[in-house]
């Protein structure tokens, strides 16, 4: 029997170890060559390509928890990894399941250029709930090769595909920009709003900015923030994943001298007042002067809404990025921890929310240096 029939005919779920014993995986590639983020062209089997794709996608905090059972070379199961959500900023999982979103799309778009489409099927097994989380899949998909299929635009940026949380010019996205994007986005799943009026912008910006004030004043989740940080190229480079000083545009000097401050990352210094306001006087500027704030809004509140709301930011991200532009979620004044309930209510009545709706995803947008590229975790390491 060919390597070929033993994997479509074994009925087994398929791990990346043993793949790597058929030939398929070229893993040492990637560990060798110290690459930030795994090359699709690594990887003779059509599936682990597509979780090659698919991984460069944005997720919440960097923290990766995606972790993936694979049926055969292509189909996969797409579950929650429970060891990397973060239970104070995102009590609900829905920024982590917006995260898994964002995966889905960035594979179904990634594998366009290998000539496959790609079929979803949402939460594939009944019962599916915050409580069983990474033990039901979120999804299940399938790729299949088609002569008729065509390479999609966003491919152009996919692999390149960056978040920048430096200060933006003064640039707003024209109508005829905007046009553009929303060509490339295409069929979203939710309402995507741009917002380029100066009177509704100063309105919102404020009250986006003091969402990442409650959060950085409030223990627990700046806490949590903590936990997820990464204080110099070594812990970067051995995790691969979080957050860190170069993905937040501190570099040089500055970068230095933070490095020294942050040595250890105990808790007292990292929740020191002088250093909570050293952070936020920074990111309030970049807020005060963002020409372009964009939200997408869901007509309800669903899971399923939160997954297909990573899908549009999916493709929201990567159409702005073909002309330019750079963008941040500001998802802090979003969430649903308790000290962030009165002024997320304050923003959903300034937007006109109505009962239902939910804006899942609020972005500061505009165009910048570029900026860093984050790690990814191994494949290998998100498989079981």
């Amino acid at each position: 029997m060919d390597r070929r029939k033993f994997l479509i005919s074994s009925g087994a779920l398929i791990t990346i170890a043993s793949l790597s014993s058929y030939g398929y995986v070229k893993i040492e590639d990637f560990d060798k060559n110290d690459i930030k983020r795994p090359n699709p062209n690594n990887f003779k089997e059509p599936i682990l390509k597509a979780i090659a794709y698919g991984v460069s996608a944005s997720n919440p905090h960097n923290t990766q928890a995606w972790k993936f059972k694979i049926i055969d070379e292509f189909s996969l199961l797409l579950f929650v990894d429970a060891t990397r959500i973060l239970p104070e900023t995102d009590p609900t999982t829905r920024q982590i399941h917006i995260g898994c979103g964002c995966f889905l799309e960035t594979a179904i778009i990634g594998m366009t250029q290998e000539g496959f489409i790609s079929q979803i099927e949402y939460f594939p097994e009944k019962g599916y709930e915050k409580s069983n989380l990474g033990q039901l899949p979120v999804a299940k998909l399938t790729i299949k090769k088609d002569a008729n299929v065509v390479n999609s635009t966003l491919n152009k940026v996919l692999l390149n595909r960056k978040t920048s949380r430096l200060q933006f010019s003064d640039d707003v996205i024209t109508p005829l920009d905007w046009n553009d994007i929303s060509k490339l986005i295409a069929n979203n799943h939710n309402s995507i709003q741009l917002i380029t009026d100066i009177e509704i912008l100063n309105k919102i910006r404020p009250i986006l900015f003091e969402g990442m004030k409650v959060e950085s004043f409030t223990y627990k989740t700046n806490e949590e923030s903590r936990k997820w940080f990464r204080e110099n190229d070594n812990r970067i480079k051995g995790t691969k994943d979080g957050i860190n000083l170069p993905g937040n545009g501190i570099n040089g000097i500055k970068k230095w001298f933070a490095e020294r401050k942050l040595k250890g990352l105990t808790s007292k210094d990292w929740n020191n007042k002088n250093t909570i306001d050293y952070t936020l006087k920074s990111h309030h500027k970049k807020v005060e002067t963002s020409p372009n704030i964009i939200t997408i809004k869901s007509t309800t509140n669903t899971m399923l809404d939160w997954v297909k709301a990573g899908q549009d930011y999916c493709r929201l991200q990567l159409a702005c990025l073909t002309k330019g532009f750079y963008m941040q979620p500001l998802s802090q004044v979003l969430q649903e921890f308790d000290e962030m309930k009165t002024l997320k209510t304050q923003f959903e009545k300034t937007m006109g929310i109505k009962e239902n709706e939910k804006i899942q995803m609020a972005l500061r947008v505009g165009k910048s240096k570029e900026p860093y590229l984050t790690y990814r975790r191994r494949i290998k390491d998100m498989t079981t």
